[in-house]
């Protein structure tokens, strides 16, 4: 069953006249790749997905860089075919081609190895913090917390825990990294109730007001990723984190 559901995926991951068909089949090559198993994604899902990297459309190559933690997780040893692809994607000339990379980095970082979350994953964290787009940027810090997180406590860099300090400094231009840049990105369409659908169920669950703007979104994350950083790096309480969660 699962080879011919493959084989419809793969058929519209090849149609060149349709985008949302090959948008579509990212997420399904990645969404369904616990149930095609280790074997069909290595010989076909993961080729497939690398292809559809280097697609003309960026819309393509935006849904690409959503769709590799799960292949991730269920091919052993698929970093070295993967991860290149996702580094690629991170310097993308399109800016919403990099915010998804800043988007996934964090859910990436749960599918690899420890060693390569150091190793790969925080100098492209660092490299993304620095990235002209100020949309680039505000998602990277919105999963920062989850990011420390995911690193031993010994091997969480002080620089990370500076930055993710450094988001309750957002409503001053001087003083916070995210809100350091120099190009003029429009700001993206919202949606209908003008926040992400992720901090949406996030503040619906809670049964909190939705932050309505972006610098409240960027506090509202760190707010609710402050426990697990602070997990993460109990010895930085004292001379990092209190102050900040006394602000």
């Amino acid at each position: 069953l699962m080879e011919h559901v493959l084989s419809i995926v793969l058929e519209l991951a090849h149609d060149d006249k349709a985008e949302s068909r090959r948008i579509t089949a990212a997420g399904l090559l990645n969404g369904l790749a616990p149930r095609f198993g280790p074997v069909l994604c290595q010989q076909f899902c993961i080729p497939e997905v690398t292809s559809l990297c280097d697609d003309p459309n960026f819309k393509v190559r935006r849904a690409v860089a959503y769709s590799m933690d799960k292949l991730l997780r269920v091919v052993d040893n698929c970093c070295d075919r993967l991860l290149p692809a996702f580094m690629r994607l991170s310097s993308d000339m399109n800016w919403a081609v990099r915010k998804a990379c800043a988007d996934s980095l964090a859910l990436i970082a749960e599918s690899v190895d420890v060693s390569v979350r150091i190793d790969q994953l925080v100098p492209l964290f660092d490299s993304l913090a620095l990235d002209s787009c100020k949309w680039v940027r505000g998602a990277l810090s919105q999963r920062l917390g989850r990011f420390i997180a995911s690193l031993p406590p010994e091997k969480v860099p002080e620089a990370l825990v500076q930055r993710f300090v450094d988001m309750t400094k957002i409503n001053r231009d001087d003083a916070c990294w995210i809100n350091k840049g120099t190009d003029k990105t429009p700001t993206p369409k919202r949606r209908a109730s003008g926040v992400p659908s992720t901090l949406r169920a996030t503040a619906e669950a809670l049964n909190q007001p939705q932050p309505m703007d972006f610098a409240s979104n960027i506090l509202f994350c760190c707010a609710f990723s402050f426990p697990a950083v602070v997990q993460a790096s109990p010895a930085r309480w004292d001379d990092l984190l209190l102050p900040a969660f006394q602000v």
